[in-house]
């Protein structure tokens, strides 16, 4: 059953991400096929592994080890741009060796993927041989019940609740669900960033603005001079300018709003200016610049990674350890979990990393915070009215079309319309503009940012008091299925 799954699952997402989304041509469809079918069977066949010889923590472990530090090491954005610790430990995990294997199929016609095809073939059958093996002498345990007995005339009780075969249907078929939206969600909202309406400034009109703009979608702002449209750009209203001048023109980017606008502006620019044969300067401007060890303006984007999972995941970790989806200390354990684990992940990107500047600190911890706990209130409140089914809702919101739509490193302009849309209503935007706002341009433009992630802080918050307040009926926790609800909801997402 495993592999048909992997080969239906696989077929799935070739089918969305290549003729569905485009994310790649239609002539590679077949041969990454195989490719995806090799990826998700050694995935799955070593998780089904884990399982086996560990039980349900199995499951977290797989996690961990393949998604949050595999997916780290997967070297999406080049491999060899990756720290040298961090290209050694990803080279004994999966993702690093899908990366390469889609990525040389797609664009270097199949070479150089001997490695890729071997180390996740080798999952795919250690994991096989293991489920195998030990199926023939250790009986299996069913969650919630017990081993099935052997032994000459033995009887066993019938279960209560739907059949297993039901369960692990229902079970696949979330799966697969998840599986599509990932494809579906991630690809589509960030494979082909194309600018709409880019908000940029102007201080008078220009021919290479015109010509500028028949191959990019602008939204100009008129500005009276120099100083006016910096200090636009100081309040993050515009992601550049164009200043025309008696012997040349100038275009300043901001390389703080957006790692893709700055060289789509200058590269447009630069084409309509040689077009008219008028000179263009092209100068970067700031507020506040990058961080040396953060060149692109990735941090704050990968920051809502560990923010957004941290705060489901502890909200659910709890339930599963007291038992209970509410309780009198259950909102101060949550504060108290947002502040401390925001602490440590400040600690961490700013003085570790330095991601950041170092003066930024005390004002970034409270954010950090925040994002945090209302990510785990929600999370909680969902988990009291749904049981384990609350993670997986708060996952599909937050992860699976909040992160998507956050607008990213990239920028909001650069979104389709739809994510575009739902964006401002959702947690991963606000958080990410709240943070990256207030660390380059000293919080100007967060009013609404930090009203939307307080208003998901304080009603949710609300609801949970109510629920304990009137003692609702509450919903059978196990540390086994939390376990698992908590690993198999663990999505670490793209790369902004």
């Amino acid at each position: 059953m495993v592999t048909r799954i992997d080969a239906l699952g696989a077929l799935v997402t070739d089918l969305i991400a290549g003729p569905g989304i485009g994310a790649y041509d239609n002539s590679h469809f077949w041969p990454l096929l195989p490719c995806f079918i090799l990826i998700t069977a050694a995935v799955s066949l070593a998780a089904a592994a884990f399982q086996r010889l560990v039980g349900p923590v199995g499951t977290l472990l797989v996690a961990i080890l393949f998604i949050i530090v595999g997916g780290a090491a997967a070297g999406g954005v080049g491999l060899f741009l990756l720290p040298s610790y961090w290209q050694h430990i990803g080279a004994l995990f999966p993702p690093q060796h899908a990366v390469t294997l889609l990525r040389n199929v797609i664009y270097f016609d199949g070479n150089n993927i001997t490695t890729p095809l071997i180390v996740l073939g080798l999952y795919a059958l250690v994991g096989g041989f293991i489920i195998g093996y030990l199926g023939r002498w250790r009986p299996v345990k069913t969650v919630g019940g017990t081993a099935p007995s052997h032994r000459a005339g033995s009887t066993t009780e019938p279960s209560s609740g739907p059949r297993p075969v039901v369960r692990a249907l229902a079970a696949l078929a979330i799966a697969g669900v998840m599986q599509c939206l990932f494809t579906a969600n991630y690809i589509s909202s960030g494979h082909e960033p194309v600018a709409t309406d880019l908000p940029i400034g102007a201080t008078g009109h220009s021919p290479i603005l015109t010509a500028a703009q028949k191959n990019l979608s602008l939204k100009v702002s008129l500005y009276p001079d120099e100083s006016a449209v910096k200090d636009a750009i100081d309040q993050a209203k515009i992601y550049g300018a164009l200043i025309p001048g008696p012997t040349s023109t100038t275009l300043l980017v901001v390389p703080t709003l957006s790692d893709v606008a700055p060289l789509d502006l200058a590269g447009n620019f630069e084409v309509a200016a040689k077009k008219l044969g008028q000179p263009l300067h092209v100068q970067q401007y700031a507020p506040h610049p990058l961080a040396k060890k953060d060149p692109f303006g990735l941090v704050e984007s990968l920051m809502l990674i560990p923010l957004l999972v941290g705060g489901y995941m502890g909200a659910t970790m709890l339930r599963a350890t007291t038992g209970t989806s509410v309780g009198r200390w259950r909102l101060p354990a949550l504060a108290g979990f947002a502040i401390v684990a925001g602490l440590l992940v400040n600690v961490v990107v700013c003085f570790w990393l330095k991601g950041y500047p170092a003066e930024k600190f005390w004002l970034v911890w409270p954010i950090l915070s925040l994002v945090i706990a209302a990510v785990a209130v929600v999370a909680a409140v969902l988990q009291k009215l749904l049981g384990a089914a609350g993670t997986l809702v708060t996952v599909i919101v937050v992860m699976l079309f909040g992160n998507p739509s956050s607008g990213g490193a990239n920028g909001v302009p650069y979104l389709p319309a739809f994510w575009r849309a739902i964006g401002p209503y959702l947690p991963p935007r606000n958080a990410y503009i709240l943070l990256r706002n207030s660390i380059y341009f000293d919080g100007h433009g967060t009013t609404q940012a930090l009203i939307v992630l307080l208003l998901y802080l304080v009603i949710p918050a609300a609801a949970l008091l109510l629920l304990y307040r009137f003692r609702t009926p509450d919903t059978h926790v196990t540390p086994e299925t939390e376990a698992e609800a908590t690993a198999l909801t663990v999505p670490v997402g793209g790369l902004p």
